[in-house]
């Protein structure tokens, strides 16, 4: 008896549409937790600032929903970051200021391997400061990155032009060269930006504003250094602020440390960000860089471009 092909097909695609859905709630059973853990208990908030520092919604909406719940008695965030985008760290920055100066909470910070530039900015406003004797911190300074495609389009035969209002507005356009008057605009730019960077270490820190400006040049530093020059408190990891932090709120070394969970929403936008890794354009722009081009960052410079 000859097997009916549309019969075969439609099996198939129930198949793979079956084996998708396995996997989809196989993995929502490793990443998505039940609705919000009641805090039934005096505990320690612990969050994670990891990776580019890109609009940092997830650290700040974490940070707004628990720090002011009544059994969250202080928090510490655990730093891994080469920095990123100006706006998004300077709100990381204030809101760690808030927790610490209108919560009235503890609000430490905990360096890992890297907490640069964006991320060291963040760190300042916080009630103590731990890193590592290796760990790399610093990197005050800011950088544009752009790119001149002007042969590229030639060769492609391409002509691109801009129609603009001012002066000004295509400052950056990757089709012609960047023009004197260009380049004085923009350093003028990062020199503002610089300004607050240093500005608000000194708020944060208490330190005169001459010893912060002397290593404001992009440097990157030792847990050694920084705790020689007053950037950070102590040196150690993460044990040691979370100890500290108990102590200091009355838990104890050891109190109980809450870390957020994952949420539905979370885990079905990571998906999203992996499907639209496979989008050819998106996969160039990343590997270009490309959504960083023409924006002040907070980074290192390796991470830019």
């Amino acid at each position: 008896m000859k097997a009916n092909p549309w019969f075969l097909f439609s099996m198939i695609i129930l198949t793979f549409m079956g084996g998708c859905t396995f996997i989809v709630f196989n993995s929502l059973s490793g990443v998505v937790q039940t609705p919000t853990q009641q805090l039934a208990e005096d505990s320690i908030l612990l969050l994670e600032l990891e990776g580019v520092i890109l609009d940092g919604k997830k650290f700040l909406k974490e940070i707004r929903d628990y720090s002011e719940k009544d059994n969250i008695k202080g928090v510490v965030v655990r730093v891994n970051s080469p920095g990123g985008v100006v706006g998004p760290s300077q709100e990381i920055y204030s809101e760690i200021m808030r927790v610490r100066d209108i919560v009235q909470k503890p609000i430490y910070i905990s360096a890992n391997g890297l907490m640069a530039s964006g991320a060291f900015y963040a760190a300042m406003g916080a009630s103590k400061i731990y890193a590592n004797k290796g760990s790399l911190l610093g990197s005050i300074g800011v950088i544009m990155n752009f790119a001149n495609l002007e042969e590229l389009y030639s060769w492609a035969k391409i002509k691109r032009f801009n129609l603009t209002t001012g002066r000004f507005k295509d400052t950056g356009s990757d089709f012609r060269s960047m023009r004197e008057d260009e380049k004085t605009y923009l350093n003028a730019l990062l020199s503002e930006s610089l300004n607050q960077f240093i500005d608000d270490i000194v708020t944060g820190r208490k330190i005169q504003r001459d010893k912060v400006a002397a290593v404001a040049d992009g440097r990157v530093f030792t847990g050694v250094f920084a705790k020689q020059y007053g950037f950070i408190d102590e040196i150690g990891g993460l044990h040691d602020a979370i100890s500290a932090i108990g102590e200091a709120t009355g838990l104890g070394k050891n109190p109980k440390v809450y870390r957020p969970q994952k949420t539905p929403e979370e885990f079905f936008e990571m998906l999203g960000e992996r499907v639209q890794a496979l989008n050819p354009y998106s996969a160039v722009k990343d590997t270009l860089h490309l959504q960083n081009f023409g924006k002040p960052m907070f980074i290192l410079p390796q991470y830019a471009e």
